[in-house]
C-alpha cells in the first residue's frame, strides 16, 4: 500500500539561524518517538553540513568502540569487581554501537534533482521527506524544488539582519513558491520558529511582542541559545 508522503522544507536566506541543526533535531526526535520512515534531502550540495556531521558521528563512535575494546580491567580487582567492570564497559559500548542501517537516510543532492528523486524514489514509499535547502533563494532550481513541498519551516533569530532576511524569505515564498503550489492545486503551510533566543533580552521581548503580527504563525516553543 502506497504511503501518503509529507514533505517539509527548511529554508533560511542566510547562515546563522540554525536551519540545518533544527532539521537534524526534528528528524532525530521523530525517529525516536514515532514508527515512521523518514529521509533527508540535503540540497546544500557543496556544504553538506548534515552529511558531514553524520560521517563524523559514525567515525567518532567507531573510535570510541575501539578504545573500549582495548581496555582491560585493573589487575587488583577481585572476581566480583571484574564482573561489574565488564558490565559497565558493555553498557558504554551500547552507547557507541551505531548501525547506519537503522538511521534515517540522507540524500546529498543538488536542488535541481529534488523533483526527480522525489518522484522516482520517495513519493508513496516513505512517510516524511525533509529538505534542507541552501541559503540562496535566487537560484531557479531551488524555487523549482519547492514545488514538492507541503510545509515550510523558516527559522530566524531576532537581530536586525536576521529579521531582514526573514522578510526576504517571506517575499520569495509568497511571490514565487506559493503561486506554483496553487497552480498545481496544492496547498502550502508556512511556519516560523524563533531560534537561538536569550530569555529576557530586550530584543527578544520586542520580537515576541510582534509575533502575532507576523505574516505567518510561529511555533509555540522558542528555542534557547545553547553551546551544546
Amino acid at each position: 500500500m502506497k504511503k501518503k508522503t509529507i514533505t517539509v522544507g527548511f529554508v533560511a536566506s542566510k547562515g546563522g539561524p540554525g536551519k540545518s541543526t533544527l532539521v537534524t533535531v526534528m528528524m532525530n526526535y521523530i525517529q525516536l518517538k514515532y514508527d515512521l520512515e523518514i529521509v533527508l534531502l540535503e540540497t546544500d550540495y557543496y556544504q553538506q553540513s548534515i552529511t558531514g556531521f553524520r560521517q563524523k558521528e559514525l567515525a567518532d563512535a567507531k573510535k570510541m568502540l575501539a578504545q573500549l575494546e582495548a581496555m582491560e580491567p585493573d589487575e587488583d580487582l577481585n572476581e566480583e569487581e571484574v564482573v561489574e567492570w565488564e558490565a559497565l564497559i558493555a553498557k558504554e559500548k551500547q552507547k557507541y554501537t551505531l548501525n547506519e542501517d537503522d538511521m534515517y537516510e540522507i540524500y546529498p543532492i543538488r536542488p535541481e534533482d529534488v523533483k526527480d528523486v522525489m518522484q522516482k524514489d520517495l513519493l508513496g514509499e516513505v512517510d516524511i521527506v525533509f529538505i534542507d535547502v541552501p541559503g540562496s533563494l535566487a537560484v531557479t532550481q531551488i524555487i523549482d524544488a519547492y514545488e514538492m513541498v507541503d510545509y515550510i519551516i523558516v527559522p530566524t533569530c531576532y537581530g536586525y539582519q536576521e529579521t531582514s532576511a526573514f522578510a526576504q524569505i517571506m517575499k520569495v515564498i509568497e511571490k514565487k513558491i506559493r503561486p506554483v503550489r496553487k497552480a498545481l492545486g496544492k496547498g502550502l503551510e508556512v511556519y516560523g520558529v524563533l531560534n537561538k533566543i536569550t530569555p529576557n533580552l530586550k530584543e527578544y521581548n520586542e520580537f515576541v511582542a510582534k509575533k502575532d503580527k507576523m505574516p505567518i504563525p510561529f511555533l509555540k516553543t522558542d528555542i534557547q541559545l545553547s553551546d551544546v
